[in-house]
């Protein structure tokens, strides 16, 4: 909850806005497609850059503090379902009803804030990119973009794994419940 004013503050209110920028269409050299001398270069490109721009509007900049919102759901989510199980375990029940549930719901959490988180910054620095990038075709500089920024969405992985997990230890909580009401109806 402290991090989300500072993040909103950072994205929509401040006069600098950090943006990342694919720069893959910015090779400034074009490569024949058979070389006639060895070693040669086939092809290329430059990774990713991160840049200060001002004077964005305010549509990247909500995207972009969305996703902020999203990252410290994704940061908070596993600490918060640690301690919900340790509450319980310090009570003294550490398979309360609650600690698998809180399981499951950090783990659809975490799999759909991971992934808005990747979805909405890539579209809020694309939105600031082309707000910052004049579409230029005609320009023959050779670091301008030939095309608009580019859309370029690689979902991640982590989201979905750690859903898995997350719903793998609310099932060895939920056995553990069954376990314990067993052995209660026993003494």
């Amino acid at each position: 909850m402290i991090a989300i004013p500072f993040a909103l503050y950072n994205t929509l209110i401040a006069p600098e806005l950090s943006v990342t920028v694919h720069e893959s269409q910015m090779w400034p050299i074009h490569f024949p497609a058979t070389p006639t001398t060895l070693p040669a270069v086939l092809d290329g490109s430059f990774g990713d850059s991160s840049i200060t721009v001002v004077g964005t509007t305010l549509g990247p900049r909500a995207v972009l503090a969305a996703a902020q919102i999203a990252q410290i759901a994704v940061l908070a989510a596993p600490a918060v379902m640690l301690s919900v199980a340790m509450k319980h375990a310090l009570d003294g029940s550490p398979f309360a009803p609650a600690v698998p549930r809180w399981f499951i719901i950090g783990g659809v959490l975490l799999l759909v804030a991971g992934g808005a988180e990747a979805l909405l910054s890539e579209i809020g620095n694309v939105l600031a990119a082309s707000e910052v990038y004049p579409i230029d075709t005609t320009s023959s500089a050779s670091f301008t973009l030939g095309e608009s920024p580019h859309f370029q969405l690689i979902f991640p992985w982590w989201p979905l794994l750690a859903a898995l997990v997350c719903a793998a230890l609310a099932a060895v909580f939920r056995h553990g419940a069954r376990l314990q009401e067993d052995t209660e109806g026993l003494v």
